[in-house]
């Protein structure tokens, strides 16, 4: 009886410090797609190089280790990648991250083949992933939707 008390206390005091730690995210980062380079290309996969803009609206810096992505046009998957970039995005700020991603052929062509039934006025996007964070087991998710007009005149 004694030890189960103090186990109970022992867990209570681990969770009263696990919520008040200064590490911890109170408000997800927002994560979206800043650009997109070509790399380099061979006939089995294509490598490009996104940049990603994190803000942080918490009150707290957020400590990146790394992260992993999935970036997804009109629906399907294209590439995936990862990064071990280490970066503090400060609080009420933001950072560009790099992320190198890879794609094969197959998506290629698949949306090479999607374009060619039915022209888009506009294509979809989507990236997903988790950022993982110094001193954290845990990942923060992001998901962010946007849309890139086609028909779009760029600015003089």
């Amino acid at each position: 009886m004694f030890y189960s008390r103090l186990l109970l206390i022992g867990l209570l005091a681990m969770l009263t410090v696990a919520c008040v730690s200064p590490g911890k995210v109170r408000e997800p980062p927002m994560v979206n797609l800043a650009g997109l380079q070509m790399g380099e290309m061979t006939l089995f996969e294509q490598r490009y190089q996104l940049q990603l803009r994190v803000q942080n609206p918490d009150d707290h810096d957020l400590p990146i280790s790394g992260l992993s992505c999935t970036l997804y046009i009109n629906d399907r998957e294209f590439a995936r990648g990862v990064s071990n970039v280490n970066v503090t995005v400060p609080r009420f700020g933001e950072a560009l991250l790099p992320v190198d991603v890879v794609s094969d052929l197959r998506r290629v062509l698949e949306q090479l083949r999607d374009a060619g039934h039915k022209p888009a006025k506009s294509i979809s996007y989507r990236l997903s992933g988790k950022l993982a964070l110094q001193g954290s087991p845990f990942p923060v998710p992001f998901d962010y939707r946007g849309e890139f007009d086609m028909q779009a005149k760029p600015r003089p």
